[in-house]
């Protein structure tokens, strides 16, 4: 069983099985029980319907713990060779593994439609450009890899982040970051301005979703920060305050608008889903009740493998529904609920092994890089 490195916060680890399950369940239990559902079917979906936000917490602690480690090291002169040895070794090798297998097993016949079937040039997932795709095209690619979207654009942040973080002093980088946060919404507004059939682009484009990982860079800046730190240490109330007033308004757009591409929730939804997600960071770290919930163990195992479940969990699912009951994944009767918790154990096993036997070997070898 993976275990925590001794440096990392299991709180953290925790978040992060949360933002996963959030994410799976939304694609497990969300979308696949239909509208026309009645009874416990209907309202568990409902429940779950904004499970996509679990891609918000994801970005949110991106930014702060990449954007953390670059504040931290930002004098270092070994800064970005280290910085980009380091998430080479991280991403990219369970990235292009899964990729080889979309490459190799869409030769072949008896697949479910819509898994290996594309609306993109297969290079582009290799370059990590597919959301751009997604944008112009509005549509997904190819379900094996639709997921990866969000990893494009986290790797074109850090593209950029070192940088902005070596460049801007200290006493202005929270100005620079703010900058950042409020031309999200600006571009997200102009998009649907001029441009409001691209509903996709909003959400998948760097510049209209960078405001959540800057977001997580200015959290980092602000636990850094004496004074902020020792202010949101003596005013719990204040984020509790935060958490209760985001979460009513989580819970209004749960009601009437669950749809992650939404009018209301693109122009300005998803900053503050943002704010919510750094909320819930910040309450890891000073809210001790809210720690012991996330230092529980199903959640810090899941967080530590989150990254393999998330990329293959869409697949699994469609190949299992499909090999026992040759139709995409629904839940309409019994059997589909069990073969859809069958798709979430073998993803989970699947997983387990990847960060065991491959994940984390490389991992201990990008370490071998050392800011100092």
């Amino acid at each position: 069983m993976p275990r925590s490195e001794p440096d990392r916060l299991v709180e953290l680890d925790g978040l992060r099985g949360l933002a996963c399950l959030t994410v799976v369940l939304f694609h497990y239990v969300f979308l696949l029980v239909p509208d026309t559902s009645t009874g416990l079917g209907r309202y568990s979906a409902r429940l779950l319907g904004l499970g996509w936000i679990g891609v918000d917490l994801f970005f949110v602690l991106s930014g702060f713990l990449l954007g953390g480690i670059l504040i931290d090291n930002r004098d270092s002169p070994h800064l970005f060779r280290t910085f980009y040895a380091r998430r080479v070794f991280r991403i990219v090798p369970l990235y292009m593994a899964w990729y080889a297998l979309f490459l190799g097993l869409r030769v072949l016949h008896g697949w479910p439609p819509g898994l290996f079937d594309d609306t993109m040039p297969v290079w582009s997932y290799a370059l990590y450009i597919q959301n751009f795709f997604d944008a112009v095209n509005g549509r997904w690619g190819a379900h094996w890899m639709t997921i990866t979207w969000s990893l494009a654009i986290e790797e074109q942040f850090y593209l950029l982040l070192p940088t902005v973080i070596v460049f801007c002093s200290r006493r202005r980088l929270p100005g620079i970051l703010s900058t950042f946060i409020i031309s999200a919404l600006l571009a997200r507004y102009a998009l649907s301005l001029y441009a409001p059939s691209h509903t996709l682009a909003a959400y998948t484009l760097l510049p209209c979703r960078w405001d959540a990982l800057f977001l997580g860079v200015l959290g980092a800046w602000a636990v850094r920060h004496d004074g902020c730190q020792s202010w949101l240490s003596e005013n719990r109330w204040f984020l509790r305050s935060i958490l209760v007033t985001l979460g009513a308004l989580l819970a209004v757009f749960l009601h009437r608008a669950p749809a992650f591409n939404g009018e209301v929730v693109r122009e300005a939804g998803y900053t503050w889903i943002a704010m919510f997600c750094l909320a819930l960071l910040l309450a890891a770290l000073h809210d001790a009740g809210f720690r012991r919930v996330l230092r529980l163990w199903p959640l810090t195992r899941l967080g530590i493998i989150s990254y393999g479940v998330y990329i293959m969990h869409p697949a699994i699912l469609w190949l299992v529904h499909w090999r026992v009951r040759r139709q995409l994944p629904r839940i309409v009767f019994p059997v589909d609920g069990w073969l859809t918790l069958l798709a979430f154990v073998l993803t989970i096993i699947l997983a387990t092994v990847s960060y065991c036997a491959f994940e984390a070997p490389l991992v201990r070898i990008g370490r071998r890089w050392r800011y100092r």
